[in-house]
């Protein structure tokens, strides 16, 4: 009774035998594969198979969409029962609203991501 190989594990001196070695086991037919290393290595994803990520649109298209509403609250804010102070001040301007705008873009980005993993 003969078994296939269910891992293997393996250390490499350089980048480039580590990158041949994934190009030669998927050669050979194996399709999924891992490699760790302690730095980038340029062209690992390719050699051992890893597909693009599918967290770049939802991420980009949800946070565009929050630091857009950004204005809108800093508008609702400012507006709001209690301004005091307020007066003769417009009622938007884009230098106090720039922090607003950044961190709803990166909440909305973040909340999209862990969204985007679980489906």
């Amino acid at each position: 009774m003969s078994q296939k190989p269910y891992g293997v594990v393996a250390e490499f001196e350089t980048p480039e035998a580590l990158i041949e070695a994934a190009r030669a086991l998927r050669r050979e037919g194996f399709t999924r594969l891992d490699a760790f290393t302690p730095f980038p290595v340029h062209g690992l994803e390719d050699a051992v198979g890893l597909g693009r990520s599918r967290l770049g649109f939802p991420g980009v298209s949800v946070g565009s969409g929050g630091g857009g509403g950004g204005p809108a609250v800093t508008v609702v804010d400012r507006s709001g029962g209690l301004s005091t102070g307020d007066r003769g001040k417009p009622l938007f301007a884009l230098e106090p609203s720039v922090p607003v705008i950044f961190e709803l873009a990166v909440l909305f980005s973040a909340f999209a991501a862990v969204i985007a993993c679980w489906c």
